[in-house]
This record gives C-alpha cells, structure tokens and sequence, in this order.
C-alpha cells in the first residue's frame, strides 16, 4: 500500500512539475495567505481550504511543535563514510556496516511501530571502486533490509566511489546502478536523473506523507563554470544547480511546513563542524539555492567528524547535519600531540557513528545520535520542530543563539608531580578542566626562566564517550627531566567546542633535588620468563619459553658495572643470537591478551654502540615487540599498534638518553602499560623516557607472533632475521607478564647490581 500511495504521489508531483511555470494551484496560494502562526505557545495554526460540491469551508488544523514520540510516521538512518574495502564478510569496514544497519533497525522499532522506513547514505559507500565493493556492500545491506522495503538513498563521494563527472556514461555511476539493480531505485521520482549522479526521489510515510529526498554529485573539484569559485573546492554543474532550484520551488510551494532531505558528500561551507576547514571539504556552490528554502535538511559526510561536538547541528537559512562517519572518525588539524596523522586520532578505528532521524505526525523532526562502536547513544536527542512561516524552526541550533548563551571552561585545579630521572627531575603536570557542555582541548606552555621551551596541545576524550561524564576527570602531562638549576613555570587554558577559552591558570616552581632510594621501595613481581646463562647454556627457570636455536656463546666473562668488576656467564654475541618461542602463548589470541594486559622487558648487558640497528630482546616483524640499540647507540623500546586497522605499523619509538658503554653493563627496563596506553624505558633505576600507545596490540607477522631473539631481531619464518647485535654481553634477561611500576623498576634495578656478585 505504502509503495501504490508513493507512486500516485509521485505521478502527481510530475503533472504539477510540467504544469505552467509550476505556480501552485490557488488553494494553495489562498492556504499561504491566510497562515496565522503562533510563537509564543508550542503550536502553529494553519488554515486549510475545504471544498465540496455544495459548500466550501475552513477548518483550523492544529500541528504541535512538541515532538510526539508515541505518534512516529517516518525513520531513517542517515549515515555515510562506510568505506566497504573488500568482499570479506569478517573485514572491519564491512562489520561496522552491518552493526550500523542491525542497531538503526533496533532502535527505530523501540518508538516507530511500522519500523525503520529508509537509510541515507551521504557518500563513499565504498574504499576504492571496485565492483566487488559495490557488492559487498548491497550483500550486507540486503542481509538486514529488504530494499523494496527500506531503500537505500545515497549520493556518491568523490575518488572513493566516483571519479565525479556530469557525464551519463561515467563508468563507476554506471557499475553502482548494475551492481545494485532495479529494486534500489524504485523510490525515484525522476528515473532518468540516476544516470546523471543526481537522484530524485519519494519515501511514503505511515500517515501517508510523501517525504522528498534529493541527492547530488558534483562534476570536479573547482574551479566552478563560470571561474568564480576557489580552486580546490567541490563544484556543481549548471544544470545540476538549476534543476535543484526548480525541484525544490516545487517541492516547497506544495508541502511549506514539511522538511525536504538533501544528500551531498561535502559539507555546506560555514554549516556543521568542519565545514570551514579547507577548500576540499566544502562547497559553496549550493548555498545561494538553499538558503531559498527553509524546509531544507542537509546531510553530508567527508569529513568523519564526532557527532558528540553540539556543532554537528547547525541551523541558519536552513538546517544541516554532520553524519559522523561508520567507518573511522577524524578531527581538525588542531596541532594536538599524540596523534596518527594531522587529522586522525591514534584511536580513530574505534569509532563507528551515525544518526537516527524520526518525524512525528505533525511534522516536528528528533535526531538520534547513535554511537555504533559502543552500541549506545550519544547525549540528548536534537528535536527541531516542523518548519514553519516565520522561520522559528530554525533558531534552535543556530550558531550565535547557542554561542551566546554558552559559558567559558574552567581550569580547577593544578599540580606538579616530580620523580628522579637521569639528568635531573622528571615532572608531571596534573590538571583539571569543567565546562557547561565539555573541554573540546587544552594547551599547556612549559616556560624556564621565563622563556617559553615547550608548548603541548591535547585533545579531549570527548569523541570517546557517549556521555561526557564518563570523560577523564584529571589529565596528566609529562613535561620532561628538569633540571633543579632552574625555575619553571607552567600555563594552561581549556577551549570549548564554541571557541570559548577559559582564563589561564599557572603554577611557578623550581624541580625539587629527590634522592635515588639505595633500597628498592618495591620488590618487581615472579618474572614470567626469567633467563640462567650457565655453563650449559641457556635455560628460562620458570618453563614459560625455549631456547629453540642458540648460534652464540655463553661463558664467563669479566663484567663491569658502576666499578665494579666481577665475572659472571654470559651470553655473548658477534653476528649472532638466540631464538625463543613461548611455549603457552601459541595463538595470536593469546599473545594480544599478554601484551594487553601490559608486560615488561628487562635486560642487563653492554654493547658497543654501532652504525645501525642492534637487537637485544627483539620480536618485531610487521609488528611485535622489542628492545633495540638506535645507531645513535641509546636503547629503545619498539611496540606494534593496529592503529590502521591490522596493517604493519607500529607505536612511536620510546628512546632513552644514555649511550650505551661496550665496557659497562646498562640495566635497561621497557614497560608496555596498556591499561594506561603508556610505553616507558628506564635506564639504570631511572625513567628516561615514556610515550602515548596509539592503539591495540599488533603481534608480528607469521612465526613471529610468539618468537624473540637475544642479540637479533626475529624474521617471519621464526628465525633470526637482521638487526645483529655486534659483541653483545648479557649477563640477565626477563620478561614480566605485568607493567611494572616506576618503584619495581627500581628494585628489578638493584635486584640485579646484588646478583652480579653471587
């Protein structure tokens, strides 16, 4: 029935179209002219003309402002930045997908009796064009809908989907219409349109209401046909523009307080979150036609903005939504540390966002934002009444409204933490930051005597959570090894999402002189892996790793460390090393947990410094683990991250700043603090370094997954592979299965100074 009702619709909508200069008829003139609308209560009034054959009459109709959540007639998803990248049911672009659509399809059926009636798509369904994206991704959609049902409204992105281009014959608009078949476009008004990348078509509410939605495609990036526009920006043919003009006369002239839907890729220049950031983001071809009709609603994508931000909302001459991203979310260029690229967070694959739009039998709109990677909902619904004469419906979210009433961060409280370091002090900048709806960043200035040294920016974990309460209470910055010579001062200021920055907070002071404990405070845990160098080899004590293969030499040799000299066995090493398997982490399951539940790597030897690479505890191929000497020759500790969602990368490299001495033992501990997405190394007892983890645990490639050298670094077969260590001598090796603490570090420290003499 919803499909007869649409089609006699959407043939009326035609006759009306071609009719003379598509002027409505004069009961719709005579409706306009006597709309009385009322802005004080939560109701408008509209006059609708009546007629019969033996009278004509007027009756009131009376259309709430307030959202009805118990009378719903329309929902749809509105989603875009899917990214499908292969015919792989299990890849993560595609499981996103299809817990986006299965989630959108729960929640619309909680208050929506008929269910969920249409998904959006606002661009870049797929990666890289290729046809069996294309069907990957109408496989996973037509899993959970039945698209004669629920269809499937989109516009295509640029270079993802389409290389864009007004011509009928473009190759990859064609494939998507092959590759989806008829029942994907049984909702148009204008058939002939979808050829053209521009998509006119109907959706048919509960109450009957036919529900417009248009899609677009722009022809290039800019500039524009007649050389007015930017370079770089998103452009629209001619033609495009003037029947979106004329489409949208039509639309409106016949349904003035209902919403018409546009789908376009790139953002609205100067609407939601983002849309002001660069040429390629944008486009400012549409603006002068859409600032004509109120009743329009945008939809655009491109950017993968957090809906979480309140400016992924915004309203002006007409209202425009951001639509996050299902596939990986992204931010501004913000200068912020920690981060994978300019625009994208090392967490960025954990994201997976998108909105539920509902509309109630007056009309009145709510959005949902829907947090798919959480499976939760993000703050409050947005509700936006049913467009009206005066334009009210578009002073909700609009910018200077909800800019003028918001107040400015707060920094509550400072302070700074200090612990020994090699060098001088190590200090740490504990802070707190409120605001009325969330700190979007911080930037923190570290001064010595009065000259600024270091300026650190960091984002908020706003995008993480679907509620802000659930945001970090208290921010930690490492500063730095300080010297106790100078005094120091440190800034903070707090920015919200409106650009509000609250007033600067500063702390003053000089690094306090700590001694270095002669005792260890804390005794390190039983060592998971616990190397015996002996006169038989090499042995692990507590069972948990074999030595598999063994091309270097253990005896005893004389060792020195701090002046003292003694001789212990050692494992000594000239182009060679020895291979270790763990015995009980035999799947790639099992060694993400170990390292996930946080390890550390303890090492005791001297080394030569050299002209490349060295290996001493080393696991790393296409990820992995291990302990290495930079050319530079100081130690540092390198992790895997699955920051690019399971391809060969790896954590920023934690480097210590003591060389190493081929006549002097160095202690050297790694820690892997995932709990706290920390990675540290000490030297000696003594914090030299710590970084921010990116993301999840990346094991190695292959064998070498659950495999580790002593003096090399492990190849994918399982056996040494490169990074050699050049006259080595080990005198002790562990492995904790557990981060240690800086106060264990220090005992694992003089653990092993009183070893060197039994």
């Amino acid at each position: 029935m919803k499909r007869l009702i649409s089609f006699i619709l959407m043939l009326t909508f035609l006759l009306i179209a071609v009719s003379c200069g598509n002027t409505p008829n004069d009961a719709t003139t005579e409706n306009n002219a006597s709309t009385a609308v009322t802005t004080e209560a939560t109701t408008s009034t509209e006059a609708t003309t009546v007629t019969t054959e033996a009278t004509t009459t007027t009756q009131e109709i009376i259309k709430g402002t307030e959202f009805d959540e118990d009378n719903i007639v329309f929902s749809f998803g509105a989603i875009s930045d899917v990214h499908i990248a292969n015919n792989n049911d299990n890849d993560e672009a595609s499981q996103k997908f299809l817990s986006a659509l299965k989630q959108l399809k729960e929640k619309a059926a909680e208050q929506d009796k008929d269910g969920i009636d249409a998904i959006f798509t606002a661009g870049d369904l797929i990666d890289t064009r290729q046809i069996v994206q294309m069907q990957q991704y109408k496989k996973i959609y037509e899993s959970v809908f039945d698209v004669t049902e629920v269809p499937n409204l989109y516009c295509l992105g640029h270079y993802h989907d389409d290389n864009w281009t007004s011509a009928a014959n473009n190759p990859d608009r064609n494939n998507f219409i092959t590759v989806f078949g008829e029942n994907f476009y049984l909702n148009e008004v204008e058939p002939d349109r979808v050829k053209t990348g521009n998509r006119h078509s109907a959706v048919t509410a509960d109450d009957g209401t036919v529900y417009h939605v248009i899609a677009l495609e722009p022809i290039a990036i800019g500039p524009n046909q007649d050389n007015t526009a930017k370079t770089g920006y998103t452009i629209y043919s001619n033609e495009t523009k003037t029947w979106l003009d004329q489409t949208l006369k039509t639309i409106t002239e016949e349904n003035p307080d209902q919403y018409v839907f546009i789908l376009n890729h790139a953002m609205i220049y100067d609407t939601v979150y983002g849309s002001d950031l660069g040429t390629y983001w944008y486009t400012e071809d549409l603006t002068s036609i859409l600032s004509k009709y109120p009743q329009v609603v945008t939809f655009s994508g491109h950017l993968h903005f957090p809906l979480n931000d309140p400016r992924s909302v915004m309203q002006g001459a007409f209202t425009s939504f951001g639509t996050g991203a299902v596939r990986y979310m992204a931010i501004e260029n913000g200068g912020y540390q920690d981060m994978a690229g300019k625009t994208t967070m090392n967490d960025r694959y954990e994201f997976s966002q998108g909105l539920l739009i509902q509309l109630d039998v007056n009309g009145n709109l709510r959005a949902t934002r829907m947090d798919f990677y959480n499976k939760s909902t993000i703050g409050d619904p947005w509700i936006i009444s049913h467009p009206t004469e005066d334009n009210s419906h578009l002073l909700k979210y609009s910018r200077s409204g909800r800019s003028e009433t918001n107040t400015a961060p707060e920094i509550k409280s400072m302070t700074i933490e200090q612990a020994p370091a090699k060098g001088g002090i190590s200090c740490t900048l504990a802070f707190t930051g409120v605001d009325d709806e969330f700190v979007h960043d911080y930037t923190i200035v570290l001064y010595r005597n009065g000259v600024q040294r270091r300026e650190f920016k960091i984002l908020a974990d706003f995008y993480k959570h679907p509620k802000t309460s659930d945001m970090k209470a208290e921010w930690k910055q490492l500063l730095g090894v300080l010297s106790t010579n100078y005094e120091y001062k440190v800034t903070v200021i707090a920015k919200d999402s409106w650009g509000l920055v609250s007033e600067m907070k500063e702390i003053t002071f000089t690094p306090e002189n700590i001694d270095v404990p002669d005792t260890p405070s804390e005794l390190p845990p039983t060592p998971y892996v616990d190397f015996d160098f002996n006169a038989n080899g090499i042995v692990d004590t507590q069972g948990h790793v074999t030595i598999v293969s063994n091309s270097g030499a253990v005896q005893e040799k004389s060792v020195t460390h701090n002046g003292t000299t003694t001789k212990k066995y050692a494992l000594l090493t000239k182009a060679a090393a020895a291979t270790c398997i763990f015995n009980e982490l035999d799947t790639r399951e099992k060694f993400t947990a170990f390292a996930e539940n946080g390890f550390s790597v303890e090492a005791f030897f001297s080394i030569p410094a050299g002209s490349a690479v060295q290996g001493i505890v080393c696991g790393t191929e296409a990820g992995g683990w291990g302990l290495a000497i930079a050319a530079t020759g100081t130690p540092y500790f390198i992790t895997g991250s699955g920051v690019d969602s399971g391809t060969n990368t790896y954590n920023t490299s934690t480097y210590a700043t003591t060389v190493v001495d081929k006549d002097q033992l160095m202690h050297v501990v790694c820690v892997f603090d995932y709990a706290n997405r920390m990675e540290r190394i000490y030297v000696n007892g003594l914090l030299e370094s710590e970084t921010t983890l990116r993301e999840n645990y990346h094991n190695g490639k292959d064998a070498a997954y659950n495999m580790f050298c002593l003096g090399a670094d492990i190849g994918p077969a399982g056996t040494p592979k490169d990074f050699y260590s050049s006259n080595m001598t080990m005198v002790d090796a562990k492995i904790y299965n557990s981060a240690l603490t800086a106060n264990q570090v220090a005992g694992a420290y003089t653990t092993s100074v009183s070893d060197l003499s039994k």
